[in-house]
């Protein structure tokens, strides 16, 4: 564990004369108000890069703080799961280039804070819910090593990497070791065929959790046009003469000038460093997910659908979220509101199998000016665990143009 921590430490530091470091974030607090009860949350978006001619620095931290009916509407658009509890999650990768630029080292540090909900004791007889800061579940990962690059022209490219991991969820370690080896040949203009071979040795300190070793074989095809593309990659996992099969598969279709769909899907062996929406509390789940998307744009109106699905099994539980959202928003020609749109959505959520949310919504949206924008809203929540609410909900959101924040 100290190893860990010594790489990453004493490789984000190393700085280079010619530099500079660039932040950019997003603001939002949102109040609500349900009968005689007000509500309010906060949603904080901010992304930081550096940039050297040998080594790269990201940062992005992203929080959300409040009541169910008040928290801000940040987490809870269009490609975001609609959280339950408020939470603090940080993402921080380095990637150090050293003297040859097929050599580099890659580390990467993940933290997330969750504050779970809980009976307000002042309101315990109206069963209002409200985030409990004192309840908590923390988890993290870290991992780092090398990754060595080898390339013959556009036609040929290959990728070898090795890192160690370790990750912390719900009060067991987990140590991780990685070995992969990516090759890519282009065929053609537009396609090309991809080899990737990987072994996974994993140890886990939770006693219903298996130790294992694994090792993953796939192939892959990919092609691309102007109007629409594709790729789809197969093969096995193996863990003990267990064959598991996995692959992934997405494309894109550009229907016209206007509108374009996009759809996605995946069957693979979690691991240390998969991000989606399901913890990665065990690095051994079978996960399975599909994801659709379509996005009209043309003149003052803007029409967003979204769908999504993700199961995972880790033999001892299965988990399944859900969740499906439209989008309309179109912009006013009035006299008086001439940066006004009127913005209609529903969104639906499933996050477990007996917890479902529906949230119907219809506002105002006006733009202060460039950095701030206002919305006032009247939404319906249905949520299985509780009656039906309606409430009146005003949006303030302050968006951070990028900002040079050094110069070296």
């Amino acid at each position: 564990m100290r190893f860990l921590f010594t790489i990453l430490l004493v490789s984000c530091p190393l700085m280079n004369t010619f530099s500079s470091t660039v932040g950019s974030g997003e603001v939002e607090l949102g109040i609500g108000r349900n009968n005689e009860q007000v509500n309010a949350g906060i949603g904080m978006r901010y992304n930081m890069k550096r940039l050297a001619s040998n080594h790269q620095t990201y940062l992005t931290t992203r929080a959300q703080l409040g009541g169910d009916q008040g928290r801000a509407l940040i987490a809870t658009a269009a490609h975001e799961f609609q959280y339950q509890a408020s939470f603090i999650e940080n993402d921080l990768n380095h990637v150090m280039t050293f003297y040859s630029p097929r050599l580099s080292w890659l580390s990467g540090l993940s933290h997330r804070l969750n504050f779970n909900d809980g009976l307000d004791d002042e309101e315990a007889d109206n069963e209002i819910i409200s985030t409990d800061y004192s309840n908590t579940n923390e988890s993290w990962s870290i991992t780092t090593g090398p990754e060595f690059q080898y390339g013959l022209g556009a036609w040929f490219n290959s990728l070898m990497a090795a890192k160690i991991s370790r990750a912390y969820a719900q009060e067991y370690f987990t140590d991780e070791s990685l070995l992969s080896l990516d090759i890519t040949k282009s065929v053609g203009h537009i396609t090309q065929l991809s080899l990737s071979i990987r072994n996974i040795c994993s140890t886990n300190e939770n006693p219903l959790v298996d130790d294992f070793c694994r090792d993953e074989l796939s192939l892959g095809f990919e092609t691309g046009k102007k109007d629409f593309g594709y790729a789809f990659d197969y093969g096995y996992s193996k863990d003990n003469d267990v064959l598991t099969d996995i692959y992934s598969a997405s494309s894109y279709f550009n229907l016209n000038s206007t509108s374009i769909m996009t759809f996605s899907a995946y069957r693979l062996v979690d691991r240390i460093g998969i991000k989606d929406d399901l913890e990665n509390n065990n690095y051994s789940s079978v996960k399975l997910g599909r994801i659709a998307n379509f996005l009209y744009e043309r003149g003052r109106t803007r029409i967003e659908i979204n769908g999504r699905r993700v199961n995972s099994d880790n033999r001892i539980n299965k988990e399944i979220k859900e969740d499906a959202s439209i989008f309309y928003d179109f912009r006013l020609s009035s006299w008086a509101c001439t940066a006004c749109r009127l913005a209609l959505s529903h969104e639906y959520s499933r996050f477990n199998l007996a917890l479902e949310q529906n949230i119907s919504s219809v506002g105002f949206n006006k733009r202060n000016n460039k950095n701030i924008t206002s919305e006032i809203s009247f939404r319906k929540t249905e949520r299985t665990d509780q009656d039906t609410l309606w409430s009146i909900n005003y949006l303030i959101s302050y968006s951070g143009s990028a900002t040079v924040l050094s110069d070296r």
